[in-house]
């Protein structure tokens, strides 16, 4: 065997015993959702991750309307638009109806023939 092999299987070996003393609970930053009882009901195919993402009703709309910019028109949201959804009462009206804007913009179809043209 050459010693890099000889090297790798070693390291794998170490990990894999590493592995073996895991509790199986969560890793570090995520929720143990065994317990949870929103759980009950899902499908066993749906991952515990996006179990804590059904249960999860904080929605961020300055970070929903940046994503939404940047995707749908190539630039960053303006500081009018941002300006307009923080000072908003109901922000899930205003963020729909810049999306709105955003689909009926020309910079939307320009956005969408260099997406397709690049894939």
């Amino acid at each position: 065997m050459k010693p890099t092999i000889r090297r790798t299987t070693v390291s794998l070996a170490l990990a894999a015993a590493a592995l073996g003393g895991c509790s199986g609970g969560a890793t570090s930053g995520q929720t143990d959702v065994k317990n949870n009882a929103f759980r009950d009901g899902l499908p066993p195919t749906v991952r515990d991750g996006d179990k804590l993402a059904l249960n999860d009703s904080n929605v961020d709309y300055m970070m929903a309307l940046r994503s939404a910019a940047l995707k749908l028109t190539g630039n960053y949201p303006t500081f009018s638009e941002i300006s307009e959804l923080r000072s908003a009462p109901d922000q899930a009206a205003t963020y729909a109806a810049r999306i709105d804007a955003y689909l009926a913009s020309a910079a939307f179809s320009r956005e969408q023939i260099s997406f397709w043209r690049n894939t």
